[in-house]
């Protein structure tokens, strides 16, 4: 929020002002929280010039919905996270 504030700085905005438009507006921004009930992770290995990549993603059993996509360069990478 700070570097939103500096840089609006040249059209002569004060942070705080910076601040009560995020604040005001950051609903509009963010989806609505949904309780979910129940969520797969799913595993796949992949070789991609012939180095071996884990991709992660999280599902809502639910919906079908693709929470999160995630790819790492190994399988302790990801669990030391």
């Amino acid at each position: 929020m700070r570097d939103l504030s500096e840089r609006l700085c040249l059209t002569g905005a004060s942070r705080e002002s910076v601040r009560i438009w995020v604040h005001r507006f950051s609903s509009i921004f963010r989806p609505p929280r949904r309780v979910r009930r129940l969520v797969a992770v799913d595993e796949a290995v992949l070789k991609v010039s012939g180095q071996t990549r884990y991709l992660w993603a999280e599902i809502d059993v639910d919906t079908n919905e693709i929470l999160a996509v995630y790819a790492s360069r190994g399988f302790q990478a990801q669990l030391s996270s």
